[in-house]
């Protein structure tokens, strides 16, 4: 991923909207401020890293993002991240929430990431650094564009989903959980 810019590489089908009834539901919970991967049409949050607006969430900068939007320093961030699923952009938005979830502004970050508990991305980086991990029972049907530029709706994703939240500072109560 050296020298590559986020938006040159986003293909159309990596671009699936996070349905509202999953994130209104994870947002009455954790009251996010920040949407790390989104476009102008589908941004979740008041404030977002929108990448058609040429904002690349792998290199959003906290501490930036607070003196910008002059935020008390007391506040503690809460991030929400539904990366693309392509392997390479969805490693790096996972290692970037984790690299983000160790700064003392950040309170929480929580991904929708497909299940797949046999991976190396999983063993190395979800493992290690979640405080919980919640199971989605059923599929989530998700919005976009597919590989033939239709718009589609109600399009069950490949995998289940698993909702994946990471504190700050690191709690060592780690569960594993499933959600209907």
């Amino acid at each position: 991923m050296k020298n590559r810019n986020i938006v040159q590489q986003l293909p159309q089908k990596d671009e699936w909207i996070t349905p509202d009834y999953v994130f209104k539901e994870l947002n009455k919970e954790f009251d996010f401020h920040l949407d790390l991967t989104c476009s102008k049409n589908n941004c979740k949050t008041i404030r977002g890293c929108m990448i058609d607006k040429g904002n690349d969430g792998l290199k959003f900068d906290v501490e930036r993002f607070f003196e910008k939007n002059d935020i008390d320093y007391e506040a503690k961030l809460n991030i929400w991240c539904n990366p693309p699923y392509s392997r390479n952009l969805k490693e790096a938005f996972i290692k970037k929430c984790i690299e983000l979830s160790k700064s003392k502004l950040v309170g929480c970050v929580v991904m929708l990431l497909p299940v797949s508990t046999s991976t190396q991305i999983f063993h190395r980086y979800i493992i290690p650094n979640a405080e919980e991990i919640r199971f989605i029972e059923k599929r989530i049907n998700f919005e976009g564009i597919n590989t033939k530029n239709e718009v589609v709706k109600n399009k069950a994703g490949m995998h289940d989903s698993m909702v994946v939240v990471i504190k700050s500072p690191q709690s060592p109560n780690f569960k594993f959980s499933s959600r209907g």
